[in-house]
């Protein structure tokens, strides 16, 4: 399976984050819109790649799923 080179950039840093990361974070760490990360992110979840799921406090954060945390992009 072949990501796009936005949705690889989400996945690379969920993939560094095992404690989850929110859209926030994202959106700050890559200097993207909240718009385009949150495409990217919903790019990966219907790929089986990540999942959200809210804390205690309402905040969404985004992890892999068991799939994601073996998934390997394509490199061509």
């Amino acid at each position: 399976m072949k990501l796009t080179e936005k949705s690889n950039e989400i996945f690379t840093v969920v993939k560094a984050n095992a404690k989850g990361v929110t859209l926030e974070e994202l959106v700050e760490l890559l200097g993207r819109t909240k718009n385009s990360v949150n495409a990217s992110v919903l790019d990966l979840t219907k790929k089986g790649l990540a999942y959200r799921e809210k804390d205690e406090d309402g905040v969404s954060h985004i992890y892999l799923t068991e799939a994601g945390e073996t998934f390997v992009p394509d490199e061509d």
